[in-house]
């Protein structure tokens, strides 16, 4: 059975779908942590403890509780990714570029965030997050996957060493066929430049595949996974290019961070 997709309510600082007991949120790079508890409070009048943690490309999963809640950058956690099974919990990552993954189980008895960068993405965390789950009792084949916005192929401009070692990656994930690869994993300008672009989402639906997650059960911000592959980057945003969302590569230190969310209520 094919996965209901979601109905995307958009405003000038992010967008959110609600479904069951969950929040599912991208905040755009004009939403402030304030703004967002705010407006959050608001759509539930509940009192949510807001988790984030002290992002470091690894592949490092934590379970967040509502205790862990703080603002305080000192006592942050070190992870990039987080689940919990509490309620009245909003669990964050916060992204300029990198894929932010949100998921839920469908029981309600669960939800997840995940902080994807391509250094993330070789580390296999989205991987290691859906093994995380499983041994906690989470039926992969149950879980709910929302990619949000993100750097798409075009904008993703690497060096060998990287193409390379993205290419290994894709292999791991599935992604054997010699023709596949060649779409991932694209030279950039003349044959001879060195260099290339990434298409990381395909390689991350992937990773999530190869974990038993079903395809219709993955969404793209913006799209879906049904249509071509052209149809899809037509559709999705790119961060990079599109100056509602933070990009590192864009901005470097003046990027700011998308606020990413997903709540459970």
């Amino acid at each position: 059975m094919t996965s209901e997709a979601l109905t995307w309510l958009e405003t000038p600082k992010m967008a959110y779908a609600r479904t069951g007991n969950h929040i599912v949120g991208f905040g755009k790079r004009d939403l402030t942590f304030d703004q967002l508890i705010t407006e959050i409070q608001r759509l539930t009048d509940r009192e949510i403890s807001w988790v984030h943690l002290k992002q470091t490309h690894s592949k490092t999963v934590l379970e967040s509780r509502r205790e862990h809640a703080t603002r305080d950058e000192a006592l942050l956690r070190e992870g990039d990714a987080h689940f919990s099974t509490d309620t009245n919990i909003g669990l964050i990552v916060k992204t300029a570029d990198c894929l932010p993954v949100l998921m839920f189980a469908s029981d309600g008895s669960l939800c997840a965030a995940v902080h994807a960068g391509w250094r993330g993405v070789e580390n296999e965390i989205l991987g290691e997050t859906i093994r995380t789950l499983k041994n906690r009792g989470v039926n992969p084949a149950k879980l709910k996957v929302f990619i949000g916005p993100h750097i798409r192929q075009k904008s993703f401009e690497v060096d060998h060493d990287v193409a390379q070692q993205l290419t290994f990656t894709a292999q791991n994930a599935g992604l054997r066929d010699s023709r596949q690869l060649a779409e991932v994993v694209k030279p950039f300008g003349s044959s001879d430049s060195g260099k290339y672009v990434v298409d990381l989402e395909t390689i991350a639906v992937a990773q999530l595949m190869s974990e038993a997650v079903p395809k219709d059960q993955i969404q793209v911000y913006g799209t879906t996974l049904i249509g071509s592959p052209d149809q899809r980057i037509a559709a999705a945003p790119d961060t990079k290019t599109n100056p509602e969302w933070a990009s590192y590569r864009r901005d470097g230190k003046n990027a700011g961070r998308n606020l990413s969310f997903i709540v459970s209520l």
